[in-house]
């Protein structure tokens, strides 16, 4: 069992490459792409081969760290002054919500079991490209000055 924490190797080194992705990506392409990558392992651990649930873990946390990585440095990004303050904003929102998703998860589990759990992380990573759009969007339209300066190679994405 301890070994299912080993999948968490791969956020380490997704959260790496996330950034290293900032020279020929947008951030919100990012966080679509880590997205995609979650629901990908979601849907692996709905598979009953044990070998196949812990790559669709590895896969969940990569995706997830990926996009979590890109959502911290979009927060920077957009904060002028006190990014600080932004960044532990945004970690306090993400710890809560975090906490209260995995509360309300436990009902959910009592309700249909592991097939529930399921489609709920999956409505979820569909939101999120929701909300990437919506950030490519703001990006567009408020000064992206600071947007292209800091990175030209995307001015036109």
């Amino acid at each position: 069992m301890g070994f299912l924490f080993l999948t968490h190797l791969a956020g380490t080194f997704s959260s790496t490459l996330s950034g290293k992705f900032n020279t020929f990506m947008a951030i919100p392409q990012r966080i679509m792409l880590g997205l995609c990558i979650m629901i990908l392992g979601i849907l692996l651990t709905w598979m009953a081969s044990l070998f196949v649930i812990l790559i669709g873990l590895a896969l969940l946390c990569f995706g997830f760290f990926f996009s979590h990585a890109a959502v911290m440095n979009w927060v920077s990004m957009k904060a002028d002054e006190a990014k600080g303050s932004a960044s532990s904003l945004y970690l306090f929102i993400y710890y809560l919500g975090g906490s209260v998703c995995t509360y309300l998860l436990g009902y959910v589990w009592e309700w249909r079991v592991w097939s529930a759990i399921i489609i709920t992380n999956l409505i979820l990573c569909v939101i999120g490209p929701m909300i990437a759009v919506n950030m490519k969007r703001l990006d567009q339209n408020t000064s992206s000055a600071s947007y292209s300066v800091r990175n030209p190679n995307l001015q036109n994405r």
